[in-house]
């Protein structure tokens, strides 16, 4: 197929190197688009998690912040095809933040339960919920 793209470019007078680009460029935009479908969802997670505990929220909010800046890198990619690397580049570092927030509720539930008292708080939002897990 690649090989067809470039013998049409080639008859139509484009060079070989800008029909890959202008390639690049339409694979980064459906990149974009593919994320944006995955925004949604994470906003509506990160909405229904606004019940829960304050990790969690944080780790949908971050999750939420890391897909706009890939939205953004690859939307905004040149002509070439290109993804901007700055923002790239903090989605990166947002991810890092991101994976040590989402450990720590799978280490604070672990060992909250081994342990059977709150060794790593959760910091409940819902305080009524809190009240009847407590009671239960």
């Amino acid at each position: 197929m690649a090989g067809a793209a470039a013998a049409a470019a080639k008859a139509g007078g484009a060079s070989a190197e800008a029909s890959a680009a202008a390639g690049g460029h339409a694979v980064m935009q459906s990149l974009g688009l593919f994320l944006v479908a995955w925004l949604v969802v994470t906003l509506v997670f990160a909405i229904a998690s606004l019940g829960t505990n304050a990790v969690i929220v944080s780790a949908f909010a971050l999750l939420t912040l890391t897909i706009v800046l890939l939205v953004t890198a690859y939307l905004g990619a040149s002509s070439a095809g290109v993804p901007s690397d700055s923002v790239l580049h903090t989605a990166g570092y947002v991810e890092i933040v991101l994976a040590a927030v989402a450990f720590y509720p799978v280490l604070a539930e672990l060992t909250n339960d081994i342990r059977g008292r709150d060794v790593f708080p959760l910091f409940a939002l819902n305080r009524d919920r809190q009240a009847v897990a407590q009671t239960a």
